[in-house]
């Protein structure tokens, strides 16, 4: 395994070597949280409103529980580029909510 040329398809095997480094964690959770907004605003007016509710519960639920203490971390706010990584994710998150809200 030694002389393994890894390509990029590859690195798939290495899932979770970012574990630990904050600036890639937060990049990570960017990307996923403008997924998660861009596709509900593919699929939302396809939505019903009990669908809607039951998922913006869900998701809210998620982002107090685990993804805004995630970014009050001590470490992410004592450094500038990551604290404004998770003010980015944060504000897109909040926007995803509002949208979900305005649907209910």
């Amino acid at each position: 395994m030694e002389n393994l040329n890894y390509s990029s398809f590859n690195r798939m095997f290495f899932a979770g070597t970012d574990k630990g480094d904050l600036s890639k964690e937060l990049e990570h959770l960017f990307i996923s949280v403008k997924i998660l907004y861009k596709s509900y605003m593919i699929d939302i007016d396809a939505m019903e409103k009990e669908e809607l509710k039951y998922d913006y519960l869900e998701h809210k639920s998620n982002y107090e529980n685990s993804i805004r203490p995630f970014l009050m971390k001590k470490d992410i706010l004592m450094d500038k580029n990551l604290c404004e990584k998770a003010d980015q994710i944060s504000k897109t998150y909040e926007e995803f909510l509002d949208m979900l809200a305005k649907k209910i």
